[in-house]
């Protein structure tokens, strides 16, 4: 927040100022978060709809709050109506404000409140004049020292040392408070993997190390994290994988990543007796800290490294009996292998299942596996083979949840517990690696996870939305688990990793922390910047060489994330399998709940054959070609600065904004706020925004960003008709629909339409449910591409007609214009019936249109106009066109 000049009174015993906050929260937001409040424009904002959305600004210390400066978004047209409160510490509040905006206007205005001492400021909204939006643009309090200095004076106290404060996530009558009571015989103590306990220093200071106590501390281990924050909002871990010395009660030092901070907290993770986490003392120090990031391990102990900034130092290695955790890195340029699917095909031909074996919810097995309906298959449209779980199907023993999951078999025939039918790693006895099925362990999978469970049982929350997709089992524990989880009504999930042995079990979040607390075990906030949406594409792959494990996770825009974590020693006598498939996480719920996996690449090896521990990374599926033979091309897949340098022919299209203004030479022209090259580089994006001053082309009431096909040398829109083959393909998704109209049209065939043909054939996709229709149904009904389309899902289409037959191409595995080229893309064919054909219609006057044809406008859309979370959006990664 800007300080405010301050007001001298004559007397000069006082001095009120602005306080600047250390940090600012909001109950919710539409994507106006609410640290734009203190970036000092009036463009942008904090918004949440509905009564008693709240904003709260933590000033760091107590002061004396005498006034708040607000900026109201649309001040000048509307009241606003809201309560402002205080406190002095985040929990009991006194309302000092309470009734209309004093003014109408859109800058800044003064709202008296009466004088509170307080750290804390609350905004409360109840709406406005028009709806019930809160939108606050910018704010500025005004406070005087609660001792009545000066600004940076310190607040009346005596050593001015500010009260450490403990919370916790949960407890069983042991509470927070005791950790901070200086008895070790008293405790805080919660049931449950993620379980946090939170210290509030006060004020921002050096955080070096902690000093823990754990209850029966000298009987078992703990497992767990520790975190900190300067806003209790963003955390950094510190410390991953901490594990007790198992030896003592008394206070044990960890040494962590040194960090500036306010808040500190403990994540645990049970002990090697149970799930408990309960801890006696607590305390912070500025000491024994690092300056690179830490791993676990125990009482002081420093082995290993992490770093969540993608270029860790990981030649780290470990001699230690006991896990270690090495690197974590961060990187980009990969790809994501795909198998050669055929959509008739079983599992069985499209996957080598040889030496697998399957589960189904039931707990029964085949073996080789067959398939079952609704529980293992093959895709239909991709080829994909697909794991489907109930979450009450049943169960295996030792395990209380439902699973339809491949589980690694080298040599049945010698019997499922043994050396013979499973591998070893290379650190084992000569002689077990004599007798093992294979050395060291290599497994690549390309997946996506199409749904998981949105129901549970009360009191078990924490299950919804859990699947497991890949392990290592050993004979007892489980050295790798890798999970997927998205809570209801988020649109991204979580990745994360879980090592386990005798003694330890380790979290490790992958893609998705986000600054939350918990990723995928407790946390609530959505991972909206790095999370992955259900239907996403994205690939691990699993590598141990000794007793070195390496997991990378890759996602479909080429970024990945790589864990290095060593083993203990214990599993150099332990034997291992591979698992893959869908481990469903939750056993409650509402009956017919359930979660589903796709496959579309499953690789294993083993000994000479495996990986080198370093994955090719991720990257998108293959790309694909940028023209086709014998016709004008019309796109690229290559990159540039401006969208022309994305196009092959950029004279060969012109382009309609949503203001209906349209644009006939594309060639050099600079990136524009409805047509511009995406963050990456590889991507045409066209943004039609949805307000009251929108314009629109001819014939249409809707708003577009959208090419229409061109002469070559672009001197005339061009015409054809249907007779001789003409072909569009486009690489794209659909990344953003309206508010209230959620209807959308991505690429489409326009024909004549006073002969009533109009948009002949276009794709469409209305709320999740993609298709293809045929100028609104007057030509023939629609045609169902698929009910669950994910927003942002890359896809390839392709419309080509061939003497009036209309024939459509899909897919979402990367593949379409390799294997058109290659002759073979009737795989991806949207068939109807019988017929390969859509659509068999003669018509004159056809053009093909690419980009974004925004079905609604100002007045579908009511009071949501001018939202600026109200648009249509559609990149486009790569297109051509043919006529022969």
């Amino acid at each position: 927040m800007k300080w405010a000049a301050a007001l001298l009174i004559a007397s000069q015993s006082a001095l009120s100022f602005a306080a600047d906050p250390v940090g600012v929260t909001a109950s919710s937001d539409d994507g106006n978060a609410p640290e734009n409040t203190l970036d000092n424009s009036l463009s942008t904002r904090w918004s949440a709809q509905g009564n008693g959305q709240w904003i709260r600004y933590d000033l760091g210390s107590s002061y004396t709050v005498e006034a708040l400066d607000i900026a109201l978004y649309k001040g000048d047209q509307r009241t606003a109506t809201l309560d402002i409160q205080t406190s002095s510490n985040g929990t009991d509040w006194q309302t000092v404000f309470s009734g209309n905006q004093p003014s109408s206007t859109a800058n800044q205005q003064t709202f008296d409140v009466s004088d509170s001492v307080a750290q804390f400021v609350q905004i409360v909204g109840y709406g406005n004049s028009s709806n019930d939006w809160n939108s606050i643009t910018e704010v500025d309090i005004t406070t005087s020292p609660a001792n009545g200095g000066g600004p940076g004076d310190p607040p009346d106290c005596t050593a001015c040392v500010p009260a450490v404060v403990a919370t916790a996530s949960s407890d069983d009558g042991n509470v927070a408070d005791n950790v901070l009571d200086d008895d070790l015989n008293t405790r805080w103590s919660a049931n449950g993997s993620g379980q946090w306990l939170q210290l509030d220093l006060g004020q921002s200071q050096v955080v070096g190390s902690v000093n823990i106590a754990f209850y029966k501390g000298d009987q078992r281990t703990s497992s767990f994290d520790i975190q900190t924050s300067d806003d209790g909002t963003s955390w950094e871990t510190v410390l991953f994988g901490g594990v007790s010395s198992g030896n003592s009660t008394s206070l044990e030092n960890f040494s962590l990543f040194e960090t500036e901070a306010r808040y500190v907290r403990y994540v645990g993770y049970g002990n090697s007796d149970s799930s408990w986490n309960s801890l006696t003392e607590v305390g912070v120090s500025a000491d024994n800290g690092n300056s690179d990031p830490v791993g676990g391990g125990s009482s002081s102990s420093s082995s290993g490294g992490s770093s969540s900034g993608g270029s860790g130092n990981c030649e780290t290695s470990s001699t230690s009996s006991s896990v270690t955790v090495g690197c974590l890195e961060y990187g980009s340029g990969g790809t994501l292998p795909m198998a050669n699917l055929n959509p008739a095909n079983d599992p069985g031909e499209n996957f080598d299942l040889s030496n697998w074996k399957i589960t189904y919810p039931d707990a029964s097995e085949e073996f080789p596996p067959q398939v079952s309906n609704n529980e293992f298959y093959t895709d239909s449209s991709t080829g994909a083979m697909v794991f489907q779980c109930l979450n009450t199907g049943g169960s295996t023993s030792n395990s209380s949840y439902s699973r339809s999951e491949l589980r690694e078999m080298l040599n049945a025939s010698a019997g499922t517990t043994s050396l013979g039918n499973n591998w070893v790693i290379s650190t084992a006895s000569s002689s077990d690696q004599s007798a093992a099925a294979a050395v060291d362990g290599n497994m690549k999978a390309t997946i996506s996870v199409d749904r998981v469970s949105d129901t549970y049982d009360s009191g078990s929350e924490w299950r919804v939305g859990r699947v497991i997709v890949g392990q290592i089992h050993a004979s007892n524990d489980e050295p790798l688990k890798l999970y997927y989880r998205k809570l209801p009504g988020h649109t991204k999930g979580w990745v994360y990793m879980a090592y386990e042995d005798s003694d330890t079990e380790i979290f490790i979040p992958l893609f998705g922390e986000s600054g939350t607390d918990q990723y995928g075990l407790t946390s609530t906030i959505e991972p909206v910047e790095d999370g992955i949406e259900l239907g996403e594409k994205w690939g691990y792959e699993i590598d141990v060489v000794g007793r070195e494990m390496t997991v990378t996770v890759t996602k479909s825009d080429g970024t990945w994330a790589r864990q290095t974590i060593f083993w203990a020693n214990e599993y150099d006598s332990d034997w291992f399998y591979f698992k893959a498939g869908a481990y469903n996480q939750n056993n409650g719920g509402e009956s017919g709940d359930y979660a589903q996996v796709s496959f579309y690449n499953l690789e294993v090896s083993h000994g000479a054959d495996g990986g080198s521990g370093s994955s090719s990374g991720g990257g998108s599926s293959s790309s694909s070609s940028s023209s086709s033979s014998g016709g004008s091309s019309g796109g690229s897949s290559g990159s540039g600065p401006v969208p022309s340098d994305l196009m092959d022919n950029c004279n060969q299209w012109k382009i309609t904004y949503p203001d209906g203004v349209e644009d006939k030479t594309l060639c050099g022209e600079s990136n524009n706020e409805y047509f511009y090259v995406n963050a990456e580089g590889d991507g045409m994006v066209f943004y039609a925004p949805i307000r009251s001053d929108n314009g629109t082309t001819p014939n249409s009431s809707y708003i577009r960003s959208e090419l229409r096909e061109r002469e070559p040398d672009g001197s005339v829109d061009v015409y054809w008709t249907t007779t001789g083959q003409h072909t569009v393909y486009v690489n794209q998704a659909i990344t953003h629909l309206p508010m209230v109209k959620n209807h959308l049209v991505a690429t489409q065939i326009h024909g004549n339409k006073s002969a009533g043909i109009d948009d002949a054939l276009v794709l469409r996709l209305e709320g999740s449910h993609l298709f293809l229709s045929f100028n609104g149904g007057k030509l023939r009904s629609d045609v169902t591409i698929k009910e669950d389309y994910v927003l942002g899902t890359r896809h390839e289409v392709m419309f080509e007609v061939i003497d009036g037959k209309h024939y459509v191409y899909y897919t979402e595995d990367g593949n379409l214009a390799n294997a058109y080229a290659a002759g073979n893309a009737d795989q991806y064919l949207v068939r109807d019936g019988s017929n390969d054909y859509v659509m068999d219609r003669d018509y004159g006057e056809a053009y093909f249109k690419i980009g974004n044809y925004t079905q609604s406008n100002a007045d579908r859309e009511g009071e949501f106009a001018d939202h600026p979370d109200n648009y249509g959006e559609v990149v486009v990664y790569d297109f051509w066109i043919d006529h022969q």
